[in-house]
């Protein structure tokens, strides 16, 4: 009689720990699922509003900015996750510029790019979608001037 109770005792305290492992689990998985579910389905929202966004934007362009900078076109390449920001200087040609301007003009400008990203509430859909932002401006014949990029891990 002994036996069977020690026998009925261990199997209720394996049944009693195993049963609380699995709970434990379970909750575990069940919190991963709907964090992981979560970030995935906004994530897929934020790419769907950057899609409208770029296309609205599209819909307007050529458009100026002020400065003489006009927006060509934006292009979304959702399979790399990128947004491409085409501008032209209607006032400059690359040979009136020296490396020294352009260097400069270029850390100006991405600085200035990043604060927008961080501080415009309209850039929103951007962030979520952690998209790397790449800006190219070419001169009023069409002549490369400059690009930079701007990568998600910048601006986060």
């Amino acid at each position: 009689m002994k036996n069977v109770l020690k026998i009925v005792g261990a199997i209720l305290l394996v049944y009693i720990v195993v049963y609380s492992c699995n709970t434990i689990i379970t909750k575990n998985l069940d919190n991963q699922i709907k964090t992981d579910g979560k970030e995935f389905f906004e994530k897929d929202n934020a790419i769907t509003d950057v899609e409208r966004t770029v296309t609205s934007i599209n819909n307007k362009t050529p458009f100026d900015t002020g400065g003489g900078l006009f927006v060509n076109d934006v292009e979304f390449l959702k399979d790399k996750n990128e947004v491409i920001y085409n501008y032209q200087t209607i006032e400059k040609s690359l040979t009136e510029l020296s490396e020294e301007q352009i260097t400069n003009y270029r850390t100006e400008w991405k600085n200035n790019v990043l604060k927008t990203i961080t501080s415009n509430p309209n850039n929103a859909s951007f962030v979520k979608a952690k998209v790397n932002f790449i800006y190219k401006l070419v001169d009023k014949t069409s002549v490369p001037i400059l690009n930079f990029r701007i990568e998600h891990s910048e601006y986060k």
